[in-house]
């Protein structure tokens, strides 16, 4: 999905959703070591599809297979 409405969200007003992770947790899924399931999976306020992009940018992307270390 394109990060683009989820971004633009961010910067135009007040939170509109929230993540709960631990830091370690975090930088995996944005560095393209947690798959979308596992992506859903952390504490989120919402539902995270919408978001789905902001985790598959370049260089990084999400994997297809949940990585369990």
């Amino acid at each position: 999905s394109d990060p683009t409405l989820a971004i633009q969200a961010t910067l135009d007003g007040p939170p509109i959703a929230r993540l709960e992770a631990t830091p370690f947790e975090l930088v995996r899924a944005l560095t393209g070591r947690r798959s979308l399931a596992q992506v859903h999976r952390l504490g989120w306020s919402v539902d995270p599809a919408p978001y789905d992009g902001l985790f598959d940018l370049w260089p990084f992307s999400v994997r297809s297979a949940d990585l369990v270390e």
